[in-house]
């Protein structure tokens, strides 16, 4: 119906053995992703005219989400980042924040390779990755995003929904996921007086 938003169905947890180390799989080298999967719906996303520190751009329009998709309960932090990206310990601008903090400071071609990276940690074949080089690029477009020259993976990798390999949320799954049922400005509602108990 119009204006619904989609509701989590499911809680799936997904183990991704040897993504936080090398040799047998342990408590303390594997990480048990937690997800929260979304059914097929069709909703209202965007900002009313109303609402206020509103952008230009987040117009009211409707929007059909054709099939589930799942997205982990929490960011990923910079410690699981680092596993792909050791380099990006020293390029963070500040180097006192704690490890198990979430991760940023990242490209999106970086985003895209640690996902790319995640899905082999994962033991899914390549047939599966979720991120694919266009046929029309050709060899010369640049280098899979989980390859060495991770700061010069090519802008034209294509995105395949139907394939398991982990992937960055579409802008609609986001705002769905991120709304959960509701369509106040905030979390909380409306009510701007209380930003500051929200963080």
């Amino acid at each position: 119906p119009e204006g619904a938003t989609a509701l989590p169905t499911q809680i799936s947890r997904y183990r991704i053995e040897r993504l936080l180390g090398e040799g047998n799989a342990t408590e303390q080298n594997s990480a048990a992703f937690t997800f929260v999967v979304f059914s097929k719906s069709a909703m209202l996303l965007g900002s009313p005219e109303t609402e206020p520190f509103r952008k230009p751009t987040e117009v009211h329009h409707p929007v059909t989400i054709t099939m589930p998709f799942a997205v982990l309960d929490r960011e990923i932090t910079l410690r699981e980042f680092w596993q792909y990206q050791p380099a990006h310990v020293r390029s963070v601008s500040k180097p006192e924040t704690p490890a198990d903090h979430s991760a940023f400071e990242m490209t999106w071609p970086a985003a895209v390779g640690f996902c790319h990276w995640l899905t082999r940690r994962a033991g899914l074949p390549d047939a599966d990755q979720s991120y694919t080089l266009r046929p029309e690029a050709g060899p010369a477009a640049g280098s899979p995003p989980d390859s060495e020259n991770r700061d010069e993976a090519p802008p034209n990798w294509q995105l395949n929904l139907q394939r398991r390999g982990f992937r960055l949320p579409t802008e609609a799954e986001w705002e769905t996921a991120s709304r959960s049922g509701t369509l106040s400005a905030y979390s909380f509602g409306n009510d701007e007086l209380l930003l500051p108990h929200y963080g």
